[in-house]
Order: C-alpha cells, then structure tokens, then sequence
C-alpha cells in the first residue's frame, strides 16, 4: 500500500528527477564552470538522522513543468550530496516512508524546506532538511454496499486549509483496491471523499493526531 497525499500535489508539477550518487567519486572533483556543490542532513521531527531519504533539489523561479530536476538519496547517516549543482537558488525537499514529503512543508504544518544559494566554483554550507511531524494515516477497504465486492479504482479526495490559509487538496485512484492508505496533516480537520462510476460519493471530516491511524470501511450505495 501507499500514501498519496505527497504524490498528489507533486504530480501536478510533472517534473522529471535525475539521480546523482550520495557519495562517490565526483564528490572529489571540482565542480565544473557554473556549478557548485552542497552537501546536507536529513533528520527526524525529533533530530535523529534519516537514512535512505529521497532529496531533491529545486531550482527557484523556473517552470517546474518538464523541468529536469537532481535528485540523491540519503547515507546511513542521513547525510547527502550534491556534487554538481548549477548557480542559483534551490529549495530542498525530502520524502521517506512513514513522512509527508518536506517539499509539502507548508501544507502539512512544520517540515523544514530550506532555500539555499548555489555559487559557481564553490561549496555552499551544509543544509538541515527537517521531517515531521509524522501525518495521520486512514487507511482501509472500499466496497460495494449491497454485494459487498471490491470497488475497482475508486477516487481519493482530500482537501484542508494550510496554515497559509491557502486551501489545499488533491485526489488519486486507489493502485491496489480493494486497500488504500492516505497520509493526513495533522491538528486540522481534513475533507475525504471517495468516490466512483455510478456511486453515490462517501465523504467525512477527519481530524487526526500525528501518529494517529484510524481504519475505515468505505461502503458506497450505487446510485
């Protein structure tokens, strides 16, 4: 099973990642004319490191779409590098398994995204990107009401107001129904509603604690 609350709002970039290695041989080279380099931390909500995080890094004021962006992953000690990064500035995000990905730090509360200015021919100083806290989870089935038989690709909506104040949302279809699992933000009540062809849509107001799961048997009535 999988989240899609982090996906959702990524998707609609429709950007494109490039892997560079977290440590190996380019990490001694110099960084070619018009390039520089930064190496950084990933932690937990309560400071311990993260392995086997996915970084990425974006550039500021660029259209995402199509955009091809450099993307690493974590060591054992939640350290990461970026050996050649053009000159610019660049947001840093990270997403692992049992997190919302810290490129949606705004939506989902606390998760530090930091802005960091790549100089050519140099080393920035290293970069914190902090996880957390860890979201709700709802997770469940969702079947027809009167046979009780799996619903084939149902939709998930989700939709809640950022601290921004900005109301956020998204919706993706259930890859592996009758499951589902959705990564909720925390401390805010959050719209879900799940709907599909020919059903009357199910939806509720969730309000979940960080950590918190909560299972739901989804029954749609057909129309």
């Amino acid at each position: 099973m999988r989240s899609y609350a982090p996906a959702i709002l990524l998707s609609l970039l429709a950007c494109t990642s490039i892997r560079t290695g977290s440590h190996n041989v380019q990490d001694r080279l110099a960084s070619p004319a018009g390039y520089g380099s930064i190496s950084g931390l990933v932690v937990s909500e309560v400071g311990a490191p993260v392995a086997g995080a996915d970084v990425q890094a974006m550039l500021t004021g660029v259209a995402l779409a199509g955009w091809i962006f450099p993307e690493t992953t974590t060591d054992a000690n939640g350290r990461f590098h970026f050996p050649t990064l053009q000159a610019g500035k660049f947001w840093f995000g990270a997403s692992v398994a049992g997190y919302p990905s810290a490129n949606l730090a705004e939506a989902y509360g606390s998760a530090f995204t930091p802005v960091i200015e790549i100089s050519p021919g140099r080393a920035s100083p290293n970069v914190t990107i902090r996880m957390g806290p860890k979201p709700g989870v709802l997770y469940g089935t969702i079947a027809d009401a009167a046979t009780m038989r799996p619903i084939l690709f149902p939709t998930i909506s989700i939709q809640w107001n950022a601290p921004s104040k900005r109301y956020v949302g998204g919706s993706a279809s259930s890859s592996s129904p009758p499951n589902f699992t959705e990564y909720l933000p925390v401390g805010v009540d959050v719209n879900v509603k799940i709907y599909a062809d020919g059903y009357a849509p199910w939806h509720a107001h969730i309000r979940l604690k960080s950590g918190e799961r909560r299972e739901a048997q989804i029954l749609l009535h057909r129309r």
